[in-house]
Order: C-alpha cells, then structure tokens, then sequence
C-alpha cells in the first residue's frame, strides 16, 4: 500500500473514532445538559463507600475498611484504590468521556479495532460495532449501575483480538497486546466477566491445538501457548495488589467455605467451597424464554414494563373512572414479565436485524474463529439455563475450577453478546466475497430457517399461558380482573414484537439482497440504520432520558 493509501486508511480510523465518540454522547444526550444517570446500584454504592471516600479526602490515605456496610468489611471490592496502579491510568485515558457515555465509546471502540484487525473493512466494522454496543444487555446493565460489568465488558473484544493476534499472526506482538488488554480487563475489576471471557478464550485454544495436531504444528502451537502464559502472568502482575487482597478477602466471604456445620434441622451439613447451588441458579433462564434474543418481549420483557395508553389495561383504568394521567402512571410500571426468573429488568435481545447476519455467518464463513465461538456460544447459553439443565449445572459447579463462586448463571450469555454479532460480520464479509448464484442459495436456506423459526415463535403465541408464579401475589392485592387485564396484555406484547422481529428481519433480508445493486456506502447505511432502529428501539424501552437526574442528587 502507498503511503497516500495508507495515510487515507488511517484518517478514516480516526474519523470512526470521532464519531463513535460523538454517538456515545448523544446517545446519553442528557449529559450535555449536566444531568446524571440515575443508576439505582452506584446510589447505594456511594453510600456504602462515603465514609471510605471521607477518610480518603480527609486523610489522603487509603482506609481498606468501612463500618457502614454490611455491618462493617474490607474496601477491597468497594472502590479501594492501590498506589503504583499505572494501568488504571492507561484506562482513564480510553475512557475519557463522561459517564455513561464512556462505556458506550469503550463497547464501540474496542469492537471496532477488533474487526479492523481481522482485516474486515471500515463500514462492516462499524456494523459490527453498533451490533455488540448497543445491545440491549450491554445497555442495561449501565442503565441500573452494573458500571464494573460493563467496563468489563468493553475490553472483551481487545483482549480477544491479542489472543488471536498472538496465535494468528506474530506471538511477540500479540504477547505484548494481550499481556495490556487482559491487564486493563482485569483492572475493570468484574472478576466474573473475567472468567466467562477466559471461558471462550479456552474453548479457542483448545479447537485451535487441536487444528494444529492436525496440521502438525504442535511445536509452534506450544511456544504461543507459552508466549500466553507469559502474558496472563504478566497481566496478573500489573494487577497484583487487587487481586490478592481479593483473593485473601474471598476466603471469608460468602463464596469460601462456610464455617456452620449444621443445617436448621439439625443434620450435618455439606460444606461447600462456593455459593449453594440454589443461590447460583436463582436467575436461571428458562429454555423458550431463550428466544427473546429474538422477540424482546416474548416473556412479557420486564417486571416493570411501561406500556403507556395503548395497552389494555390502560383502558380498564379509565373505564374504572382514573384519569389519563393517573391510568399512565400505573401503566409505566406493570410487572409483564411472566417467565422464570425471580426479577428483570430487561430481556438480553440480541436484534433481528443481527440474527439475520449471524445466519448468513453460520452458513458462508469458514475462518478458524467460527468454532471456537459457536461451541462456546452454545455452551454459554446451556449454562444460562441453570437450574433447566441441571445435570450440566451441577457438574460445572462441583468439578469446573472457580465456576460455584459466581451466581446469576443469566450472566454467561454475555458471550453470545460478543460472539454471535463478530460471526454476522464475519459472515457478511464472506457472503459478499461469493457469486451472484451462491449467494442466491444462501439467502434461499436463509428464508427457509428464518420461517422455521417464525413458524415456532407463532405457535409458541397460542401456546403459550402467560402466567407467571407471582400472579398469585397480584391476585391477593388486586383481584382476578387485574391479573387478566395483565396476561391480556402479555399477549398482545408477544404479538407486537414476534410482527415487529419479523418486519425487521424482511427489511434485512431486502436490503442483503436489493443491495447488491447499490454502491457499499448505501448498502452499509441502510443496514447500519435499519440495526441501530432495531436495537436502540428496544434499549430506549429501559434506558432513556426520563432516567437522568440533576447531577447533584447522584453526589
């Protein structure tokens, strides 16, 4: 490449950048206003960590106990700071726009630089970017204050593109860039988002020792597999104070082993080394419930779905003499969601928009990532169901190194989060490198999966019960009526978005298809357009400018 050709290449990156950086903003836009999102786990973490901050401010020194939390506990997990902790620095800097739009730049930015590094181009790599950002999960999770999560989260796609640079390309380099990039994912302090993203790293690993047994390349296999050990180990060190302090500090907490010997019967009690397998699998997702990465509200989506004057039981307000305004507050807040978990406040859509490229991905792209991210997708969604695969479940838990330290099994479909849109984008990179007649046949087995699954979700709809366990509940305090009004309501939401997935999987379908005749910058617009609608449609339900606050309430 000349150095006019390479110089353009490298303008475009910036300007990508620049304008990741300027849709984080005004996607947040209220920050322009000097507002605050209110996230109701950082307003109780703020309280918990005001007489660490107090000491800190007033002595200039490091407290490492509170009193006020939990009756009293170390600071390790509540914001402690450690001296010499330069990545953290490293961070801030990536980092440098006000929250929460920073994690939306970081989900942007690293996927980007990702994709750029697997040599797809610049307008797919946007695609992509929007696909794994603004996921509804991603973006949820910042809407109630999951800050540790999302920071996590976000360097996910840098540290998976050091590992396959490491085993792909050159090992010294990619050693270097995964020793920083595991270093900074590991300084966002979530050390569960840190597993389940070492999870797939594994599963790559060992798929990709496997192709070089095949290949005979064992002994190159096993220097990078060094060079990574190297990294890892590196990596730990920046992070040392941290992480030991945590380690010291888990062995007499909830996740080590407990010091009662007896149950409330009297009986001997099973001294485990982790959490109680209830605990663990108290937010199982359910097996049909998976399907909402397809149809948001397919369970009903939240337990505090806002409905507003369309609904059913907006009607029945007003009928029963309450006025416009009194029936919409009620209506903002109506616990729709009938599926199995105990309590949540979004469904983990994916987008259809997404899962129409993630298809063409599975039947089109070949590379030596396919695998290793299928498998662990497949994986991670069996073990979101928790307590449904029970067999699985309990094995992972009793012989699995570290998995019965962490709870909330719903948390591993964050790999799906990050795998499922980097197989669409890969995928459409390779259908576009086909021939008008391939092509052709790929989109035909593509209408023909895509009806499949229609044809269930339109079954599961007349199926379905829309009851939920808490019913019962809602029946006590507010009558048989209300809770029909309510599974009337369920139904009409299934409804809604099983014709609203589908719209959005025509229009795609239409644009993939239609747009070969168009330039690429067209064709990327429109898709790039018609994902951001797709999912930022579903996150604006839960994550929204009615959510910020004067920024002096969060202090």
């Amino acid at each position: 490449m000349s150095q006019l050709g390479k110089f353009k290449g490298l303008w475009i990156h910036v300007c990508v950048v620049f304008g990741f950086a300027l849709f984080s903003v005004l996607y947040f836009y209220p920050i322009l206003q000097g507002k605050s999102l209110f996230q109701s786990d950082i307003v109780q973490y703020l309280g918990m960590a005001r007489e660490q901050s107090d000491f800190r401010e007033t002595t200039g020194e490091e407290p490492f106990w509170v009193s006020n939390a939990f009756g009293g506990m170390p600071s390790f997990q509540l914001g402690a700071q450690y001296p010499n902790h330069w990545i953290k620095w490293i961070d801030q800097a990536i980092r440098f726009l006000p929250r929460p739009a920073d994690y939306l730049f970081l989900y942007l930015f690293s996927f980007y630089c990702l994709l750029i590094s697997l040599r797809v181009n610049w307008r797919q790599a946007i695609l992509g970017s929007l696909a794994f950002g603004l996921s509804t999960y991603l973006v949820i999770i910042i809407g109630v204050g999951h800050n540790a999560k999302a920071h996590a989260l976000g360097y996910f796609p840098l540290v998976f593109a050091a590992v396959v640079w490491l085993f792909h390309r050159d090992k010294f380099l990619g050693g270097l860039l995964l020793a920083l990039t595991l270093g900074l994912e590991i300084a966002a302090n979530h050390i569960q988002m840190t597993y389940y993203l070492m999870m797939l790293v594994g599963v790559a690993l060992i798929f990709w020792g496997y192709q070089a047994v095949k290949s005979s390349q064992v002994s190159d296999y096993l220097a990078k597999c060094l060079v990574f050990l190297i990294a890892l180990t590196a990596s730990l060190a920046l992070n040392a104070s941290n992480m030991l302090a945590t380690a010291q500090y888990s062995a007499w907490s909830t996740r080590g082993a407990s010091e009662l010997t007896l149950d409330p019967d009297g009986a001997p009690k099973t001294v485990s080394q982790g959490l109680d397998y209830g605990y663990i699998t108290e937010y199982s997702y359910g097996i049909f419930e998976s399907f909402n990465l397809l149809v948001p509200r397919l369970k009903g989506g939240s337990n505090s779905e806002n409905l507003g004057t369309d609904s059913v039981f907006y009607s029945w307000l007003q009928e029963n003499g309450l006025t416009p305004s009194q029936a919409l507050e009620w209506t903002q807040n109506l616990p729709l969601y009938w599926g199995d978990q105990p309590y949540v406040g979004a469904p983990a859509y994916l987008g259809m928009v997404l899962f129409v490229l993630f298809l063409l991905g599975m039947m089109t792209y070949k590379g030596y990532l396919k695998w290793p991210l299928v498998i662990g997708s497949l994986c991670a969604l069996v073990l979101s169901w928790g307590d449904h695969a029970g067999l699985v479940t309990r094995w992972m838990i009793d012989f699995f190194p570290l998995y019965s330290k962490f709870r909330a099994v719903t948390s591993i479909q964050v790999i799906l989060s990050f795998s499922i849109p980097l197989i669409g984008i890969l995928g459409l990179k390779s259908w576009n490198s086909l021939d008008v007649k391939q092509q052709d046949k790929s989109l035909i087995r593509l209408l023909w999966i895509l009806g499949g699954i229609f044809s269930i979700l339109g079954l599961g709809y007349f199926l379905s019960s829309y009851t939920s366990a808490s019913d019962a509940t809602y029946q006590s305090y507010y009558g048989d009526e209300f809770v029909a009004l309510l599974q009337q309501d369920r139904k009409s939401a299934y409804l809604s978005d099983l014709f609203r997935s589908f719209a959005f999987g025509v229009l795609c379908v239409s644009i993939i298809y239609w747009g070969r005749k168009w330039s690429e910058s067209m064709r990327y617009l429109l898709l790039g357009t018609l994902l951001v609608v797709d999912l930022g449609g579903v996150a604006k339900r839960y994550v929204n400018s009615d959510d910020f606050v004067p920024a002096l309430q969060m202090k």
